[in-house]
């Protein structure tokens, strides 16, 4: 079983929209997929519990109980667990990124948001876990030009050490709508831009997980920026 963990020392980021996103992504893609919800406010088990179809199975649960719920997993037959983790709750994080394969830190383009990033950076790198920045919530392009503070948080983000993600998520109002239904925004409407961001994440995603070469260093500040700018990046 490959474990993928969702984190970041902010709330409000959008951990529980990626969660529960990608879970939807990788359940298309027909792997038995649990998401671990580790949050006090149990956003994924309140998206679940609006969900009225088949899809990635949610499961609450604490620091204290997450190995056993991982080994049960794992036995179980379990191909994916997506840990989505709490904001600022350091024995739930610790905990996911020991068992974490590859570990998600998701900010958004913010001096705070980027600023409180270094410790969830310092984690990945304690424990040796691969690690990969997902710029989320991002304003729309003006006129064809990215907004100034998405180029200065993709600069800060370069110098962490750690890869940013190819495509970063905008911020869309599909992703609400979407998750007070229990769907993602892929089964709203899989034609939208939302959808497109979130399979270009997936696909980033599942290739560091099975990759030989998911440690990969990182690409310098210019090739960070142009990623962002480009098609392969956060120009929808």
């Amino acid at each position: 079983m490959q474990t993928l963990a969702v984190i970041s020392r902010k709330g409000g980021v959008g951990k529980t929209t990626l969660s529960v996103n990608l879970a939807c992504a990788a359940h298309r893609a027909r792997l038995k997929t649990v998401v671990a919800d580790l949050d006090s406010q149990r956003s994924a088990m309140a998206w679940a519990r609006a969900r009225g179809e088949p899809g990635p199975t949610v499961l609450e649960t604490t620091a204290g109980k997450l190995f056993p719920l991982w080994s049960a997993a794992a036995n179980a037959g379990c191909e994916l667990m997506v840990l989505d983790t709490p904001a600022g709750a350091e024995a739930e994080v610790l905990q996911a990124v020991r068992l974490a394969d590859l570990c998600l830190l998701i900010s958004r383009p913010n001096y705070f948001d980027v600023a409180a990033l270094g410790r969830s950076v310092e984690m990945v790198r304690q424990f040796e876990k691969p690690g990969l920045i997902v710029l989320n919530q991002a304003p729309p392009r003006r006129l064809g030009k990215e907004s100034e503070v998405v180029q200065i948080a993709v600069r800060e983000l370069a110098r962490s050490g750690l890869p940013l993600a190819r495509m970063g998520l905008r911020h869309r109002a599909i992703f609400p709508a979407s998750a007070a239904r229990g769907l993602s925004a892929h089964e709203v409407d899989p034609e939208s831009l939302a959808a497109r961001e979130v399979a270009g994440v997936w696909a980033q995603v599942r290739d560091m997980l099975t990759s030989a070469h998911a440690g990969a260093p990182q690409p310098g500040v210019l090739a960070a920026v142009q990623a962002i700018q480009g098609d392969a990046g956060l120009s929808i």
